[in-house]
């Protein structure tokens, strides 16, 4: 045989060689729900239409009916296990997924992943996913019929790549969760917030754990944006990382109020921003931070800061004096006033509004972006008092600037004197949750 074809036989081989290595190691690439924990509910404003669902069921009896005419909402944290079982490593850009509840479809979602996996490693991916309860309506009653039990499916595809080739990898998983058990845990504080159907079978001690929390500024203007910041550790006062932590508004008589939510870090420290709303009935509110537990750690909540939110005022001007060396006025032109520079979370069906007051004619300018699991858009308005009202009242309005359902988007508007409101609206989406980062401010013509 001549050595052309012997080296050619010899290079054909290898090349088949390394072909099945990576065919054997993409088949041994596998994508699954490894947990599913309770993230918390969305609460329904008080409402007589609330109360009359509420004292319907209690006559009844109906325990789920109740809870289910209390919450708007559930938040449900799901953590995927993406394993390499393969021989070389494999990188991971994204992942899609169809969600059902007791076999109904309740919607889709996606994920960017952007991590590599090495041979034999596995890796977490945490999603926190908000389940609207409207969007559960096809699936109540399978609910109801189960006491609760919902078994959440995920199926879809994860897609990795190898040499420039993108891999679709197929994967499915259930878990089951019991929204009144975790409903009972909400209420009466259970020290376990068990991810999963409840049973009789023996769960190890629960790591203690603590939190605290600590605030940019305790005292801010309505609008401004408030950092908070903490650290959660265990008994040893060692940081736990990747777990989800909640910043709430501590309120008397009613559900506490959702401010922020962080995944601690490698090293235990989260951070949260809000967008500061002065309660009802005083300039105070009382802010707190809590771990609500998993599997291996028992839930902890931090002691209570205190934040006074007074009402918004506008940025002093300069009073327009002339100068008795000059026969020129007094000019704001150069003076540049902040409205926002920040980043907002918005839920889903919801808006945020930032309030601002224009002492002068000018120019609004700013630039904006969002980021979701589910669809990286917004929809962002400038409008005057009026028209907010109208706004608010679910009534058409006209604006001076409305972005349309984007991405990112900068404006440069002008505006005559006034009182404005800047506003991030979320209402067209049912499930995903924006994280928006806008900055603006304006200037005197």
């Amino acid at each position: 045989m001549k050595p052309a074809a012997t080296i050619g036989i010899i290079i054909g081989i290898i090349i088949a060689i390394v072909i099945g290595l990576i065919a054997y190691s993409y088949t041994q690439i596998q994508v699954s729900l490894d947990n599913v924990s309770f993230g918390g509910f969305d609460w329904a404003p008080a409402s007589l239409t609330t109360l009359a669902k509420l004292v319907f069921n209690a006559l009844t009896g109906n325990l789920v009916g109740i809870v289910l005419s209390l919450i708007t909402g559930v938040k449900l944290n799901l953590i995927f296990a993406l394993s390499n079982h393969g021989i070389f490593p494999v990188y991971i850009p994204d992942l899609s997924y169809n969600l059902s509840v007791n076999g109904v479809s309740v919607g889709q979602g996606q994920s960017t992943v952007d991590m590599t996996i090495s041979p034999g490693e596995t890796k977490t991916l945490p999603i926190l996913q908000d389940f609207m309860i409207s969007s559960l309506e096809p699936a109540a009653a399978s609910v109801l019929d189960a006491d609760g039990i919902m078994d959440i499916q995920v199926s879809g595809i994860a897609y990795f790549k190898f040499l420039g080739l993108t891999i679709p990898v197929p994967f499915q998983s259930t878990k089951q969760v019991n929204v009144i058990q975790e409903a009972k845990n909400h209420f009466l504080g259970s020290g376990s917030q068990n991810s999963g159907y409840q049973s009789n079978t023996y769960q190890p001690p629960l790591t203690a754990t603590n939190i605290n929390l600590q605030a940019s500024a305790y005292t801010v203007s309505q609008g401004q944006s408030v950092t908070f910041s903490g650290k959660l550790t265990d008994s040893n006062g060692n940081g736990i990382p990747n777990q989800l932590v909640y910043v709430k508004r501590d309120i008397t008589f009613a559900p506490d109020s959702f401010l922020g939510s962080s995944y601690t870090d490698s090293n235990g420290d989260y951070t949260a921003t809000w967008a500061a709303t002065k309660p009802l009935t005083s300039n105070t509110a009382n802010v707190y931070a809590t771990f609500e537990g998993s599997s291996q750690y028992a839930s902890s909540r931090s002691s209570d800061i205190s934040v006074q939110v007074m009402n918004y005022q506008p940025p002093a001007t300069q009073p327009q004096t002339a100068s008795p060396q000059t026969s020129q006025p007094y000019s704001t032109q150069a003076a540049r006033f902040a409205i926002a520079n920040s980043r907002y979370q918005v839920g889903p069906s919801t808006y945020t509004y930032i309030p601002f007051n224009m002492q002068c004619s000018g120019t609004a300018t700013g630039s904006f972006s969002a980021s979701a699991a589910l669809g990286d858009n917004i929809i962002v308005y400038i409008m005057d008092s009026s028209e907010f009202s109208q706004f608010q009242a679910g009534k058409s309005s006209t604006v001076y600037y409305n972005s349309g359902k984007v991405p990112s988007a900068s404006f440069n508007i002008g505006l005559p004197s006034g009182q404005y409101y800047l506003v991030l609206s979320n209402t067209y989406s049912t499930f995903s949750t924006k994280n928006v980062s806008i900055t603006a401010s304006y200037t005197c013509s």
